[in-house]
């Protein structure tokens, strides 16, 4: 059977392919099939996808004999995922009238779809519910489209004025010092190349690998309205933090000085990997593959971290409460050149590691029933995108605190613009919350100078 889930997603349709033709399915009853005609919610959805109807010459939903099955020749046979599990999957399917002599039932061509039809992925794709299209479309494919070269104008506009806004000023004459590599560096050169660039590009790169991670955490769970929060990789990250801030740093154990600055983003993305595979392993063990149940657990787990935080803060000192405090607010003043070449080569990979996903993602978006009906394992798909998005949301919160909101703003904005289609929303949502988070850090490093606001609250007021 699984073998048949799999050829269920064999391509049929590329952008240059004709237009397949497609008989849905309502219904079935001995010896014939109930089929949707012209101006039927069937053809509706068909013309949408940019497929064609099989049957023509009657309104509405009407029954079809084998006869007229054959004659009608469809490409593709569509079921509702209800009545694709009434009927045995595809075996079942090919062994109704007349199913099994068409180039469908030859060539195992079957698909479902949930009964509330389709979330559409614009006019220019078939849908993955009606089965007639192949998601093969590459994940830069956005990268290639006008609001792309828009987002990339923009970030290179916020990195001109994040280079040269701050506290020491600069000239042009600094930049050509580091140009030439003259030395010894200005006192403009040295901030712009051991502070303020290596900044600049932490904060872009953190605000990508949100965009990205939220981006990934609302096409799981089906909900524009969800973050990586969900997933407790802040909380994780925010319980650890507070138990080395108090519990650690006042029991007393004398940590060697090379290890103080590593002890805190280590437990930190401990916090925030552990979660999260905690959170899958409970969700799977209370739930089986539910997605419902993997956010309530979520929001549970949530909610003990939180117990967890309260009570460190009331066990600290005035001191530990300041630096728990201003953790949780989140800054961006930690960011090294070694930070920005590891949180690339991390961004890279998953970068290349989503191309792979964005497929089963957008069949995941019509429901989980309609994505396993097209082969796609939502367990295994579910436990890869916790992990990938613990790794990079966990990474970030690590080195940087909380910033909250990157990851729920910057794919919702892009949702609004482009649909929900993973191939274009994924890429569009690295490059908006690169722009927030870059706007966001250099607002908090200039607006009060000398001093620095903690990036949190302005991530906060979005």
């Amino acid at each position: 059977m699984k073998a048949d889930w799999q050829r269920a997603r064999e391509p049929i349709l590329t952008r240059k392919s004709p237009a397949p033709r497609v008989l849905f399915i309502l219904s079935h009853s001995p010896g014939q099939v109930m089929v949707g005609g012209k101006g039927s919610s069937a053809e509706a959805m068909l013309h949408y996808v940019g497929a064609q109807n099989a049957v023509q010459g009657f309104d509405g939903f009407k029954p079809l004999t084998p006869e007229a099955v054959i004659a009608a020749q469809p490409d593709v046979v569509l079921f509702t995922d209800q009545g694709l599990s009434i009927v045995g999957g595809i075996d079942g399917v090919l062994k109704l009238p007349g199913v099994a002599q068409t180039p469908a039932g030859q060539k195992r061509r079957v698909a479902s779809l949930e009964a509330m039809f389709m979330l559409g992925f614009g006019d220019e794709y078939m849908s993955a519910a009606a089965g007639a299209i192949s998601l093969t479309s590459r994940f830069t494919t956005g990268l290639l489209n006008r609001p792309v070269w828009f987002l990339w104008l923009v970030l290179l506009l916020c990195f001109w004025v994040a280079a040269w806004a701050g506290a020491v000023p600069v000239t042009a004459d600094d930049w050509r010092v580091l140009w030439r590599h003259e030395e010894p560096l200005t006192s403009g050169a040295y901030v712009l190349w051991n502070l303020r660039l290596p900044r600049i590009l932490f904060a872009a790169l953190v605000g990508a690998v949100l965009g990205l991670s939220g981006a990934l955490t609302q096409g799981l769970f089906r909900n524009p309205l969800a973050d990586p929060g969900l997933l407790g990789v802040t909380s994780g990250a925010a319980c650890a933090a507070a138990l080395t801030i108090v519990v650690l740093a006042g029991s007393g154990i004398d940590i060697p000085i090379a290890w103080r600055f590593w002890v805190l983003p280590l437990t930190a993305f401990a916090g925030a990997v552990g979660v999260c595979l905690l959170l899958d392993t409970v969700a799977r063990w209370l739930t089986a593959d539910s997605i419902a149940g993997l956010l309530l657990t979520g929001i549970a787990l949530n909610a003990l971290a939180a117990a967890i935080i309260g009570l460190c803060t009331y066990l600290a000192t005035d001191e530990q409460l300041r630096s728990l405090t201003f953790w949780t607010l989140g800054s961006l003043a930690g960011g090294s050149w070694p930070l920005v070449g590891t949180l690339s080569v991390l961004l890279l990979a998953a970068i290349w590691y989503v191309r792979r996903l964005v497929s089963a993602m957008n069949a995941l978006a019509l429901g989980e029933a309609a994505a396993a009906h097209v082969g796609i394992n939502v367990r295994h798909l579910r436990r890869r995108v916790i992990i990938l998005v613990a790794l990079l949301s966990g990474f970030a919160v690590a080195w940087c605190g909380v910033i909250g909101f990157i990851g729920l703003v910057a794919p919702h904005i892009v949702r609004l613009v482009v649909g929900p289609d993973q191939r274009r929303m994924a890429p569009l949502a690295m490059l908006v919350g690169a722009i927030i988070l870059l706007v966001a850090d250099t607002t908090a490093r200039t607006v009060a100078i000398p001093a620095e606001i903690p990036v949190g609250i302005f991530t906060a007021l979005l």
